[in-house]
């Protein structure tokens, strides 16, 4: 039918899309950061979860192309989004940029085009996924701010590899705004500014002073071992939620990894991982450790629901799964 090969054709566009962000992230932020696309792709091509759903829609129940992602991805999102689980609930913003980009390419709208600032700039919208992020100019990107995400939300990960003060859940923040306003952005305490009054800046320009006059202050003690005021020896360790956040953790003198969570490895692909992906990803990290300690949790399944478009991954009882030990 021509709508089964209209939906196919955007599929395939978007795959090479989301294919060509994941090398360009590759080599600007790094290969971690640039996984986040990979899964985008790995969801497109998972038959069972996406195409064929959305296919039978088309064939069985006569959707245009377009109603059928939004009907089949819009209840995938409610489905992460009804989780208890926070992690979990934010890997619903993949879906919902699956199904954005899919009809962008089906209706033929442009994409957003942020590849040049014309001047230092705090970008604001509801939501903003990977893909938009990747076409940015981060040279003069000074801030984000989103109505929606959370924490562990795809953009709030890039901008702290990218260290781009964040801010995201500010609800009704766009309306708040509009284009050419002066915004500032406090990412550490997640205030937001507009049009902020002249005491506001200078207590801003205060606060930027102070962060940077302590982060110079403290760059010198990252070098020398860690003492307790008897002279106990005390081995500080950082917990991880992916490997990729090893390298953070040894920028900042880490003796070991605590905690390595492993079911956030399987969270980031829409199938569970196989076991040469595992190892490359856990053999990445103890090389970066160079002989440090790493702690790895084996799969906690009560924190993650494995395939997330699987119907056999999902459970009534999330509590009902194994748990995960350390080894």
């Amino acid at each position: 039918p021509a709508e089964i090969k209209h939906f196919e054709a955007a599929k395939a566009a978007v795959l090479q899309k989301n294919q060509r962000f994941s090398s360009s992230a590759a080599r600007r932020i790094g290969s971690a950061e640039a996984s986040i696309f990979d899964a985008h792709c790995e969801l497109l091509l998972d038959e069972e979860g996406i195409v064929k759903p959305v296919e039978q829609l088309i064939s069985e129940q006569n959707y245009s192309a377009e109603h059928a992602v939004m009907e089949h991805l819009g209840a995938l999102a409610g489905e992460l989004l009804a989780l208890e689980n926070e992690y979990m609930r934010q890997r619903a913003e993949d879906i919902f940029s699956l199904r954005d980009q899919l009809l962008r390419e089906m209706l033929g709208l442009p994409a957003m085009d942020a590849s040049h600032f014309g001047a230092p700039t705090v970008v604001v919208a509801h939501l903003l996924s990977p893909a938009d992020m990747a076409g940015m100019d981060l040279s003069r990107l000074q801030g984000i701010i989103c109505e929606a995400g959370g924490y562990s939300s795809h953009v709030a990960i890039l901008a702290r590899t990218l260290g781009i003060p964040a801010v995201v859940g500010a609800e009704g923040i766009v309306a708040q705004t509009h284009k050419g306003c002066l915004m500032a952005v406090d990412g550490g305490t997640g205030e937001v500014w507009v049009n902020p009054t002249t005491g506001e800046l200078a207590m801003l320009r205060l606060r930027c002073h102070t962060a940077q006059t302590l982060a110079d202050g403290t760059s010198g003690y990252r070098s020398i071992p860690t003492l307790s005021l008897d002279g106990r020896r005390i081995e500080l360790s950082a917990n991880a939620g992916q490997p990729a956040e090893v390298d953070a953790a040894l920028e900042n003198d880490c003796e070991s990894i605590g905690l390595l969570r492993s079911e956030l490895l399987y969270a980031n692909h829409s199938a569970p991982p196989n076991e040469e992906t595992q190892l490359a990803e856990y053999r990445g990290a103890l090389e970066k450790l160079r002989g440090k300690a790493l702690t790895v949790r084996t799969l906690d399944s009560e924190a993650v629901t494995g395939n997330l478009t699987s119907p056999e991954h999902r459970g009534d009882n999330p509590a009902m799964r194994h748990r995960g030990i350390r080894m």
